[in-house]
């Protein structure tokens, strides 16, 4: 996930394991704030390692959350913030988070003034409310890649981000994807929008043009993975799936 996609969307929920999690949220969240993209030298970055910065706000309950912690955040976003500024609350262990408190935030993670986003962090999906998972950008880091040199080249599909096909094919050779690189990403890939589409259907949305993309795109991972590439061709059969993907998406 790029890190840009982090403020442009208000809500995210992460689904992986809480230290995985942890680690790349401060990692993208240096490239946010520090004007460098993350020199992990400078004040910025050294106060969000040590969940110091002051426009990133770690909300950890002791055992669950209960409303009086959900009131005070609720507090600090009545007022609108400076033109480009962002301001960013964590919960973690959001999946302890109890329906009277998930569905007190519901109205203001939708909408919420300029610049405030929040972040969801579980361990699992199960115990967030549906509400919540349909107001948010879903990110789900399995234990093979959540913390990989892969990740952002498969955020690439999850944020249907195919604006640069050239620089697609340069990361190729950059992270030397091979036979068993391309069948770990292409499960991965699979999962995800398999449970997406899944969640979709569940939550009742009745958005049909929706549920079709979902499919096409795991019915082109299903075909892959019957004819994952050979020596030599993994370049190839990364533009076809980057070509069809972006198809799908226009």
């Amino acid at each position: 996930m790029s890190h840009d996609i982090l403020i442009k969307h208000p809500a995210h929920l992460w689904i992986g394991d809480a230290d995985s999690l942890k680690n790349n949220l401060i990692h993208r969240l240096q490239k946010i704030f520090c004007k460098d993209l993350g020199c992990l030298q400078c004040i910025n970055c050294k106060q969000i390692i040590s969940k110091q910065y002051s426009d990133i706000i770690w909300i950890a309950p002791e055992e669950s959350y209960n409303l009086d912690i959900i009131d005070e955040v609720l507090d600090q976003v009545k007022f609108k913030l400076n033109q480009n500024q962002h301001k960013f609350f964590i919960f973690t262990q959001a999946d302890t988070l109890t329906p009277a408190c998930s569905n007190r935030l519901l109205k203001t993670i939708e909408e919420p003034h300029q610049g405030y986003h929040f972040i969801f962090l579980a361990s699992r999906i199960e115990n967030i409310l549906p509400t919540i998972i349909s107001r948010c950008l879903l990110q789900e880091f399995n234990n093979q890649i959540q913390d990989s040199k892969y990740q952002e080249f498969i955020s690439i599909f999850i944020e249907n981000n195919y604006k640069n096909p050239q620089q697609f094919l340069k990361s190729i050779d950059k992270l030397e994807i091979n036979f068993q690189n391309s069948k770990d990403i292409i499960d991965y890939l699979f999962t995800h929008f398999y449970n997406n589409l899944k969640r979709t259907i569940q939550n009742n949305r009745n958005d049909n043009n929706l549920i079709e993309k979902e499919l096409d795109k795991i019915l082109i991972l299903k075909k892959e993975m019957t004819q994952l590439p050979i020596a030599g061709s993994t370049k190839i059969f990364w533009k076809n799936i980057f070509i069809k993907f972006h198809i799908l998406n226009y």
